[in-house]
């Protein structure tokens, strides 16, 4: 919702600007520079990074259908002579076309490629190719395939290619996909477009191309992390950590001591008696924590306010989003469902909480191979790591090697402890012991609903795994399978 907010705020704020342009003061030539390049241009691209949530949850079919409606849409308002509504429709119309775009990308060593070939390909189209001759032969054209920026007390407007727009949204859902920093991208990429104008102007350069830099700001903002996936990383998958703050700290304790490079966060880390504490934890990791989305954790973001409370689960749900402040749950509810890294020793791995077509479906050691390899059907990683079913397993499905990491906070494995999986050269199935009666004392004092339950049941004592994987399979034959 904050979110969303912000996104509306921001569309209102720029349509007011861009009703009032010409009637506001003239900055002269260095003052629109800088207003254009570095308040307008933020302002407009700010549109994209509060979007983003949005390509997250869309599947590749709806991104294509809203390119489409959109595509349209501009071409009614331009012919209409409604150029404002256009101009955002466009931009709108772009930025999707870009996310979907990005759906054909299965590694980060595609995004570099293709950032890479476009310094030398725009270069060329701008000086001498095709966008040459579109600007000075037919401005027309080059006006329908730009967005505009109107310079303050002018009827002029600075322009960025439709391209431009394209390549930002991919290169910024990119960070998302392949675990990079959108947050600097962002930063870097916007301020590549003000540092383009800027050049042109001090140079008197009609057309510089804005591709060389906005792909120079993606390099430099995720250069070492890119590096760093292309030959492979340890990785440490903790999933379904559950709120249970003193597990997640031993299992963290531990991956330290192991030397991880990255922390893959598999889903469900709120859904517990320390929810806050255990997100700002992970959070607090900064660049070497990936996170992606558990159905406790979507639930948790949708939880339904009091009243609603018909079992205990829903008790739980509420009682744990009531421990986080609004933007807690703006990240959980943005969470993507899948990420892809490159581990040292096993190449690239998907890694999801239920399947990869689902945050909540079932997979154990027992799903039958049929079931198993329907779920991963579409899958180009030759290694999958799951969790949501809190029981370890390592098999071959389909060709395929599905690993199920376990579970930190709520382990099924009739021992208790953090349980978690070590990546690279190889896959380690861990059990980390911690001090379980000091933390069934801190989850009782918690408030949360159940709380004497869970010490008892899931900490101080866990079911077995065999009576578990059994259970969870009675659940799975009783669901419809997702298609």
């Amino acid at each position: 919702m904050v979110r969303a907010a912000a996104l509306l705020a921001a569309l209102t704020l720029l349509a007011v600007y861009y009703s009032v342009s010409e009637a506001l003061f003239d900055l002269g030539t260095w003052g629109d520079v800088a207003f254009v390049g570095f308040v307008l241009m933020p302002a407009f691209f700010s549109l994209t990074w509060l979007a983003l949530p949005l390509w997250r949850v869309a599947s590749p079919s709806a991104l294509g259908g809203a390119v489409a409606a959109l595509v349209l849409l501009a071409v009614l308002f331009e012919l209409t002579g409604l150029d404002v509504a256009a101009n955002f429709v466009k931009f709108a119309a772009v930025t999707a076309a870009g996310w979907w775009f990005l759906g054909f990308f299965e590694a980060v060593s595609w995004v570099l490629l293709v950032a890479l070939l476009i310094i030398p390909v725009d270069t060329f189209s701008v000086f001498r190719g095709p966008t040459k001759v579109i600007v000075e032969e037919q401005p027309q054209v080059f006006d329908a395939l730009s967005i505009a920026f109107p310079l303050p007390g002018e009827e002029f407007s600075a322009q960025l290619g439709l391209p431009d727009v394209l390549f930002f949204a991919l290169f910024l859902g990119a960070t998302v996909r392949f675990g990079l920093r959108p947050g600097l991208t962002w930063v870097l990429m916007t301020l590549s477009f003000g540092a383009t104008l800027a050049l042109a102007v001090a140079f008197d350069i009609g057309g510089l191309p804005a591709l060389p830099l906005l792909s120079a700001a993606f390099v430099l903002a995720n250069g070492d992390r890119i590096w760093r996936q292309l030959r492979g990383v340890r990785v440490a998958a903790l999933y379904d950590v559950h709120g249970n703050l003193p597990a997640l700290e031993a299992a963290l304790a531990e991956v330290e001591r192991c030397r991880a490079d990255l922390v893959v966060v598999g889903g469900d880390v709120a859904i517990g008696p320390m929810p806050r504490e255990c997100l700002e934890r992970l959070r607090a990791l900064g660049d070497r924590a990936l996170f992606l989305r558990g159905n406790g954790d979507r639930e948790v973001a949708e939880a339904l306010p009091a009243g609603h409370d018909d079992d205990l689960w829903a008790a739980r749900t509420r009682w744990a989003a009531e421990q986080l402040d609004g933007e807690q749950l703006e990240f959980l509810a943005g969470l993507p469902l899948t990420q892809t890294v490159g581990v040292k020793g096993l190449g690239r791995a998907l890694f999801c909480h239920g399947s990869p077509r689902s945050d909540e479906e079932i997979v154990t050691a027992l799903t039958p191979e049929e079931r198993a390899a329907s779920m991963l059907s579409g899958v180009v990683e030759r290694l999958v790591v799951c969790g949501h079913t809190h029981v370890q397993f390592d098999r071959l499905v389909a060709g395929k090697r599905l690993v199920n990491a376990g579970s930190v906070g709520l382990p099924y494995e009739g021992s208790p402890g953090a349980y978690w999986a070590l990546l690279g050269p190889d896959v380690e199935l861990r059990r980390t012991p911690y001090d379980v009666e000091a933390a069934a004392a801190a989850i009782r004092a918690t408030g949360f609903p159940g709380a004497d339950v869970l010490a008892a049941e899931n900490v101080l004592t866990t079911p077995g795994p065999d009576e578990a994987a059994e259970q969870f399979e009675r659940l799975a034959g009783a669901t419809v399978d997702p298609k």
